[in-house]
């Protein structure tokens, strides 16, 4: 009697009941149900007393399990059957007509599932559907809060008002001769040491990056902090826009006042 399967539950006057099935196929249905349907103010009292007066007949059509500490009864359709031969309940010949309709949809696989049953897997299916959205989005903030914690608030770079300046001045030129920002700072800084043979950038960026603890350094950041060198290597990069017509008003540092006429 340990495996015990539900087949179905079948309302019965509004009354749920549990049809199980056991490994010698036979259909069960509890005392305690057939009392219910059968309308008895003390369904188990009623049906033990049934059974105590007819056991000859019952004891071979019914089976007891242990569920939960409790002593439950339960009764083939053929003791379904001769229990309601017995009552004396009004309802005893409908209900044993009703047991004995299911019991056969069942053996001819014409049975539809209970609308309560399907109600029920519904609201299960919905639940973890639910649930699994749920543990998913959590797993989803997790790995934010987890990357946020992992990967530096890194603001930013702000460019000073030089490095601001002379850029629109670096896409001039590299838009004139179609080079990339890297090939025009080579050659800017060849054209710096060539013209003024004084300045050696690499004893420069040398000295920069010892005053600052560093190992490396851009070597834009080095002119820009020389300001000698910074005014040279603006003017070498104003007189090549002139030299190619490359100056607009925009990029002039003159600004108009009254006194221009």
């Amino acid at each position: 009697m340990s495996n015990l399967k539900l087949i179905t539950t079948e309302t019965f006057n509004n009354l749920p009941c549990n049809f199980y099935r056991n490994m010698n196929d036979d259909i069960l249905l509890t005392r305690e149900q057939i009392g219910q349907a059968l309308e008895y103010a003390d369904p188990m009292v009623a049906i033990g007393k049934i059974h105590n007066r007819h056991s000859d007949r019952l004891n071979k059509f019914s089976f007891t399990n242990l569920v939960n500490g409790h002593q439950i009864y339960y009764y083939t359709e053929k003791g379904v059957m001769e229990i309601c031969r017995w009552s004396k309940s009004k309802c005893a010949n409908e209900f044993m007509d009703w047991v004995w309709d299911v019991i056969k949809k069942y053996r001819h696989n014409e049975l539809t599932p209970d609308s309560s049953i399907v109600s029920t897997l519904t609201s299960i299916t919905n639940t973890l559907t639910a649930l699994t959205q749920t543990i998913t989005l959590m797993q989803q903030e997790i790995n934010t809060i987890k990357e946020t914690k992992h990967t530096p608030n890194i603001p930013k770079k702000k460019y000073s008002y030089w490095t601001s300046k002379m850029f629109p001045k670096y896409q001039l030129l590299t838009d004139y001769f179609q080079i990339s920002n890297t090939e025009l700072y080579k050659n800017l800084y060849t054209e710096l040491e060539n013209t003024y043979p004084d300045i050696d950038l690499n004893q420069e960026i040398a000295d920069y990056c010892y005053i600052n603890n560093l190992d490396t350094c851009y070597t834009l950041d080095v002119i820009e902090h020389n300001p000698t060198i910074r005014k040279l290597f603006e003017s070498i990069v104003d007189n090549l826009l002139q030299k190619y017509n490359l100056i607009n008003y925009n990029l002039t540092t003159a600004k108009p006042t009254i006194f221009d006429s």
